[in-house]
C-alpha cells in the first residue's frame, strides 16, 4: 500500500511543498495533456497554479492539442458533454491563451447552450459560471444558470442523501460568484450546513474526489478549512485530512485503504491544494468580472 500519512498534521504548515510534490507527479504521468477530465484540463489548470515551472513546451503541447482538434472538428470540444467547453475555458485562462480566439473560434459560443448544458445538471452549469467568470464574460443567460443552480440545490438539500456531497459543493462553487444575491446566498449557506454535516469524524468526506471538491467550493467561499469550526471533526479538519489519501510519491489514493495512486483523485487533490494555496486571495478561480 502506497498511503503515507505521516505530516498530515502539518500540512497548513507545508502547503507550497506538498503542492509542489503533487505538481511534480501529475506532470510527469501527464506528459501530453489531451482534452480529456483525467489527464488534461484539470492537470493543466493544477499545475499552472502551482508555482512549479514545467519545460517551456508544456503548456504550448496542450493547447496545440486544443487548436488540432478544434480546426479538425471545425470549432467542436464535443458534440454532446457541452460542459466540456467550460474545463477547456478554465485551462487556457489558467494558461494565458485566449478561449475566445482558438484558431478563428470562440470558445465561449457554446456556454449559451442552455438546454444542453442544464440537461447534463448541476456540475456542467455550475463550471458553465465559474468558466464565464474566468473569462470576464456575461452569458445571456447567466442568471438562468444561476436560478437552475439554486432551484436544483434547493431539492438536493431537502432530500439530504449523503450522495449529493459532490453536486452541491460544485453548486456552491458556481454560485460563489453570486453572493449578493439573496436566493443564493440563503442555499449557500444552507449547502454549507450540509457539507458539514455530511463530513466524517476523521474530517474527510468520504473520498479524496468528495474532499478535494469540497475544499475548492468552501475556500471559493471563503471559509477556512483548517480553522472554521464547522468543517472541524473528532480527528481533524477538512483542509488536514485531504492528507489521508496521499501516497509516498505526491500522488492521492481515491480512497484511504486503496493500493495505487489514481489519477483522477490525484489531479484534484492538486486543485484542492492549489485553492488551499491561494486560500488568503480568494481561492483557486480568481474571476475577472
Amino acid at each position: 500500500m502506497l498511503l503515507c500519512g505521516c505530516g498530515a498534521k502539518n500540512l497548513a504548515d507545508n502547503i507550497d511543498e506538498q503542492t509542489k510534490k503533487t505538481a511534480e507527479y501529475v506532470k510527469e504521468n501527464v506528459p501530453n495533456p489531451q482534452v480529456s477530465s483525467i489527464g488534461g484540463e484539470w492537470a493543466v489548470k493544477g499545475i499552472a497554479e502551482s508555482g512549479i515551472e514545467p519545460d517551456d513546451s508544456y503548456f504550448e503541447v496542450y493547447y496545440d492539442t486544443v487548436r488540432a482538434k478544434v480546426k479538425s472538428e471545425k470549432g467542436a470540444i464535443h458534440e454532446e458533454y457541452y460542459s466540456d467547453y467550460a474545463r477547456v475555458i478554465i485551462a487556457l485562462n489558467a494558461i494565458g491563451k485566449d478561449p475566445t480566439n482558438v484558431e478563428g473560434y470562440d470558445m465561449t459560443k457554446p456556454l449559451e447552450e442552455y438546454e444542453e448544458l442544464t440537461q447534463q445538471g448541476v456540475n456542467a452549469v455550475a463550471y458553465t459560471l465559474v468558466a464565464a467568470n474566468e473569462s470576464g464574460i456575461s452569458l445571456e443567460h447567466e442568471q438562468a444558470y444561476v436560478e437552475f443552480l439554486v432551484k436544483e440545490m434547493e431539492a438536493m438539500l431537502s432530500e439530504r442523501k449523503d450522495t449529493y456531497t459532490d453536486y452541491i459543493s460544485m453548486g456552491l462553487l458556481g454560485l460563489s460568484f453570486y453572493q449578493d444575491d439573496d436566493s443564493v446566498k440563503k442555499v449557500t449557506e444552507d449547502g454549507i450546513k450540509y457539507l458539514s454535516d455530511m463530513q466524517q469524524d476523521n474530517g474527510t468526506m468520504g473520498n479524496c474526489e468528495s474532499t478535494s471538491e469540497a475544499v475548492i467550493a468552501l475556500i471559493q467561499l471563503g471559509v477556512d478549512v483548517f480553522s472554521d469550526k464547522r468543517f472541524v471533526k473528532n480527528e481533524g479538519s477538512l483542509g488536514e485530512s485531504l492528507m489521508n489519501y496521499q501516497a509516498e510519491n505526491g500522488a492521492f489514493l481515491h480512497t484511504e485503504d486503496g493500493e495505487k495512486a489514481n489519477e483522477m483523485a490525484t489531479e484534484k487533490a492538486l486543485l484542492a491544494l492549489c485553492s488551499m494555496k491561494k486560500m488568503e486571495k480568494g481561492g483557486l478561480y480568481d474571476g475577472q468580472k
